[in-house]
């Protein structure tokens, strides 16, 4: 099992294998460097959205400073 997590590209996507940039809305946050909710993108994927949309809870959508 480890061999098959550490090893495989197709789950690089679960252990944080993006970057920034490719995620929408956060490259361009004010919040971008504080933010804990845009690594969480497994969590997107089961509300039915895209690994790249913006994190659900978004703190800019609740005017949220951090």
């Amino acid at each position: 099992m480890k061999e098959l997590w550490e090893n495989r590209d197709k789950w690089r996507m679960f252990r944080g294998g993006f970057s920034l940039e490719n995620i929408d809305t956060c490259s361009t946050c004010t919040l971008n460097k504080k933010c804990s909710l845009m690594t969480c993108r497994l969590r997107n994927y089961d509300q039915g959205n895209s690994f790249y949309n913006k994190p659900i809870e978004c703190a800019v959508d609740y005017s949220i400073a951090l």
